[in-house]
């Protein structure tokens, strides 16, 4: 499962959020219904757990995410 880190566009607290559902998942606490690589940030994004809610509005500067494999790049 993909963690923060593996999300370097993101602002620090957006990278946290998403390892804290992470190991959420590895501790069995959640359900991985999508059983996806992504399904710890497809959570946050789901629960609006980024710092702007549904997106991330504290990205370190100058790095607009070119990866758009988050859904918090989506909007």
């Amino acid at each position: 499962m993909l963690t923060g880190k593996d999300y370097p566009h993101l602002c620090s607290a957006c990278q946290s959020a998403i390892d804290d559902m992470a190991g959420l998942y590895a501790e069995d606490l959640m359900e991985d219904t999508d059983n996806d690589d992504e399904a710890a940030c497809d959570a946050v994004y789901d629960h609006r757990m980024f710092c702007g809610g549904g997106q991330c509005v504290n990205r370190p500067v100058g790095n607009h995410g070119s990866d758009l494999s988050c859904l918090s790049d989506c909007v």
